[in-house]
């Protein structure tokens, strides 16, 4: 079974929620980046649009309700470390 970031580029997103001039930042777990500082995302499930995983991820992992989102930019990401890739879309919220 192929598994994307490893084995082809995977689909990504994330969000920055920012409030008072400040950004939520978390510590990552699980590779790639494993305790490295990001905003909130992960991996894009198939037929899920993006700007919907974005917030499913950041509820997960914030606790946080996000209601309206805004793209902000795409990100690409190429992990030696890891041997990932992920192209990732990334949203902002104000909250």
């Amino acid at each position: 079974m192929a598994l994307p970031g490893i084995d082809f580029p995977g689909l990504g997103c994330g969000l920055a929620i920012l409030r008072d001039g400040k950004i939520l930042l978390c510590r990552r777990l699980k590779a790639p980046e494993a305790g490295h500082w990001s905003i909130v995302g992960g991996k894009v499930d198939h037929m899920e649009r993006a700007q919907d995983a974005a917030r499913r991820e950041a509820e997960e992992e914030s606790g946080l309700s996000i209601h309206s989102t805004r793209f902000l930019c795409i990100s690409e990401q190429m992990i030696e470390a890891d041997r990932q890739h992920w192209i990732s879309l990334i949203y902002a919220t104000e909250n």
